[in-house]
């Protein structure tokens, strides 16, 4: 209602879509959005965007995301995974001190780790509609940001649901062996793994950057 007031013509979203597919869709894209005009756009592009009313901004910033898209086809692939990786990202950015360092999130990682398994026997159990829901709504979230970009903050609602599949999977790795022993061992295994990944955080952002 708000749009077809103020820009006189049929939004059915909002006049901010362009500008999110751009950000995620541009040479720049890492798989995060990138939000910066000035790295973004021409200085030609600019001028013309600043005479642009919203509806005519939007529609601007989807044509450049698609363009990019089309001349660029074969980068498709490579730039999704990287939007799925920013979205589930096992790494923090910490701001204190007034600069920003890449820090292994060691209790994030350790419950996706568990969640994932816990995930993987959900589904292997059978059909179970309430368990179908948390999945497909994780499905979901990650169809947009293989469309859009990714960024840590889109899977925040996911996170609660992920925590409870966590539990599950220690659960059910716990009581498939009648020797405690074993599961006991390898769950202590999985933490000791990502304690040492903490502690050499900045060796593995460094190798998993050469991977991408």
């Amino acid at each position: 209602v708000r749009n077809c007031i103020v820009n006189k013509t049929l939004v059915i979203f909002s006049t901010e879509g362009g500008f999110a597919l751009f950000s995620g869709n541009n040479p720049v894209s890492s798989g995060g959005g990138h939000t910066n005009p000035g790295v973004l756009l021409t200085q030609k592009e600019q001028d013309k965007l600043a005479g642009m009313s919203e509806v005519q901004q939007d529609k601007m910033f989807a044509g450049l995301a698609k363009e990019y898209l089309a001349k660029n086809y074969k980068k498709i692939p490579a730039l999704v995974v990287r939007k799925l990786l920013a979205m589930w990202d096992v790494f923090s950015t910490d701001y204190s001190g007034g600069i920003s360092k890449r820090k292994y999130n060691i209790w994030y990682s350790v419950i996706l780790m568990f969640g994932l398994f816990g995930i993987f026997k959900s589904l292997r159990s059978g059909f179970n509609v309430n368990n179908l829901l948390l999945v497909s709504l994780a499905g979901y979230l990650s169809i947009l940001v293989m469309v859009f970009g990714g960024d840590p903050r889109h899977r925040y609602s996911l996170e609660p649901y992920l925590l409870i599949f966590a539990a599950a999977g220690v659960l059910a790795f716990y009581d498939r062996y009648k020797n405690k022993l074993f599961p006991l061992l390898a769950i202590c295994s999985v933490i000791g793994i990502n304690i040492l990944f903490y502690i050499n955080s900045d060796l593995l952002l460094n190798c998993v950057r050469r991977l991408l």
